[in-house]
């Protein structure tokens, strides 16, 4: 596989990610066959994002209705610098107004992941209640408690497991979290966090672990990941991940 190709698998599990928020009761996801618009519904709180966009079938027209709807867009990286121009009449920054360096393209393949001593202490969400547990302490240390993850809708994707979620407790409560989402033979690694009590005792490392090893166990054939954090090109690397963006200059 190609960088090239692994930077698409990332772009990918990016809108793979917000098409399944919308895919629950209290959202809605319009593809009108060049975009697609995810947003909670009237009343309800959720992500707003325009995802899946088709730049081959972009027009003038369809760009001004991108830019009414004043949502964030999930361009992926590898859009091309002209389209970028003819949207936002300038320059195109990094991914979509990310400064050059601080956002990481990363993959691992089966084989690569380092052990982990913490991995043992992940456990898997299995029950309803053990979903709204990891989904409250992941939106607190995450989002300042916005309900990105509703403890209820989105449980769905756990029974049909499109989406894994994982958590290590400390005294009883959730210290560190991760998720897997599953799109076939693609996986990507997500909502890695930790409460800031316990940060640098490695447990995001080790729930990191826990979790990429059982997407390979079920089938994935590549887990990605974007990173932005401070901190998080040491944490990932050290894990087994790799970094495919910089080395083309994107």
């Amino acid at each position: 596989m190609t960088d090239i190709e692994i930077i698409k698998r990332v772009d990918d599990g990016a809108n793979y990610y917000i098409r399944l928020f919308g895919d629950a009761p209290h959202m809605e996801s319009i593809d009108n066959g060049v975009y697609r618009v995810v947003r909670p519904k009237q009343g309800e709180h959720g992500i707003r994002f325009i995802a899946d966009v088709r730049p081959e079938l972009l027009n003038k027209k369809k760009i001004r209705e991108i830019k009414r709807l004043r949502m964030p867009v999930w361009w992926g990286l590898l859009i091309s610098d002209d389209l970028y121009r003819l949207v936002y009449h300038k320059k195109r920054k990094k991914n979509m107004e990310i400064k050059p360096g601080d956002e990481l393209y990363m993959a691992a393949f089966p084989g690569e992941m380092i052990s982990h001593e913490k991995a043992k202490l992940a456990r898997r969400v299995e029950t309803p209640d053990d979903f709204a547990r990891w989904a409250k302490s992941m939106c607190d240390i995450l989002s300042g408690g916005f309900p990105d993850i509703h403890p209820q809708h989105h449980y769905p994707l756990c029974q049909r497991g499109a989406l894994r979620c994982y958590y290590i407790e400390i005294n009883g409560q959730i210290a560190s979290t991760a998720a897997i989402m599953m799109d076939g033979a693609n996986a990507s690694l997500e909502f890695v966090a930790t409460n800031p009590a316990h940060r640098r005792q490695g447990l995001a490392g080790g729930v990191s672990v826990a979790a990429v090893n059982d997407a390979f166990a079920c089938g994935a054939e590549i887990v990605t990941l974007r990173a932005m954090n401070p901190g998080t090109r040491e944490l990932y690397t050290s894990l087994g991940f790799k970094i495919y963006n910089e080395a083309l200059g994107l």
